[in-house]
């Protein structure tokens, strides 16, 4: 369905569900205070709709970030409770020796936590460059659990929310998700 604003003709969509390639050098903030905002990205008509990120992104991280008009489904991809799994490729600057991944994956403990946190499905692709999932997102957790284990992260890109991975897309483009797509990203 399309409806006219202001003499300009808009797709019109009962709910909004987006993913989008988010660039390095762009903040997941609506009032940015160093950088470009990702909801610069999108329409203005879905900002002023209510638009708004299911997690979050560091400045310096690229990759998948998805937003939605729908809290209950955002609330499902950002809370621990659901375990959707969030994967990323990590770019480390010291080369990772052959227990790194052993030690991500028994569990850290972070910087002013209690409990550790643990990466899932961790692979090692060469020497500097990792792959893993989480499903909690502390602040600046991937980073952090990094350093726990003993190396920097120099790269981080998120891949892939749980059955939804980045693809072709490229940085700052967005699309629109189907219903299926959204439902089977809260359905797991």
């Amino acid at each position: 369905m399309q409806v006219r604003y202001q003499g300009q003709d808009y797709d019109w969509h009962e709910t909004l569900w987006v993913m989008l390639h988010k660039p390095r050098g762009y903040e997941c903030s609506h009032n940015p205070m160093h950088n470009a905002g990702v909801f610069d990205l999108l329409p203005w008509h879905w900002i002023r709709r209510g638009v708004q990120a299911a997690g979050r992104l560091d400045s310096d991280s690229s990759g998948l970030l998805l937003f939605s008009d729908d809290g209950h489904w955002i609330h499902k991809i950002i809370s621990p409770k659901h375990q959707i799994a969030k994967r990323y490729l990590v770019t480390l600057k010291h080369t990772a020796e052959m227990n790194f991944l052993q030690t991500l994956e028994e569990g850290v403990v972070l910087n002013g936590e209690q409990e550790p946190v643990r990466a899932l499905q961790g692979e090692r692709l060469d020497d500097t460059h990792i792959r893993f999932s989480i499903t909690e997102g502390k602040y600046h957790q991937v980073r952090r659990m990094v350093a726990a284990a003993g190396n920097r992260v120099e790269e981080l890109h998120r891949i892939s929310v749980g059955p939804l991975e980045l693809g072709e897309l490229e940085e700052g483009q967005w699309r629109l998700l189907t219903e299926q797509e959204a439902l089977k990203v809260i359905e797991q």
